[in-house]
């Protein structure tokens, strides 16, 4: 991610807004860089990982270190709380962007729309 972010010439506090689509290691890792943006997460999803359903085959019953790492869960629920912005369906972020699930995948996925 490092080398990236040099490559591009940015920096992790230049970042506004983090789209964690899906929910997913592969996804969240290093989640805790971006601690000024605001985290965008689908609505469902979230509060599925944070209240497990016993049913199976649901995604919360899948450990949570296939979704975060300890680290970067720590800080989002910790120091980074306010960063969080669940968004559901339709969702509007910004005049040029908005939200609809995706579920292609995974459940958490959505489609990110971008107005030019």
């Amino acid at each position: 991610m490092d080398n990236i972010m040099n490559i591009l010439k940015l920096r992790y506090e230049d970042i506004d807004y983090v789209f964690l689509t899906p929910l997913a290691i592969y996804s969240t890792g290093n989640v805790e860089k971006f601690y000024k943006s605001k985290m965008f997460i689908y609505r469902n999803e979230w509060i599925d990982f944070l209240a497990p359903s016993k049913k199976k085959g649901m995604f919360s019953s899948l450990p949570y270190d296939l979704v975060f790492t300890k680290e970067s869960l720590c800080k989002l629920l910790t120091d980074m709380r306010d960063n969080i912005v669940l968004v559901k369906d339709g969702d509007k972020i910004s005049e040029s962007i908005y939200v609809e699930f995706g579920g292609v995948h995974h459940r958490s996925s959505m489609i990110i729309y971008f107005k030019i």
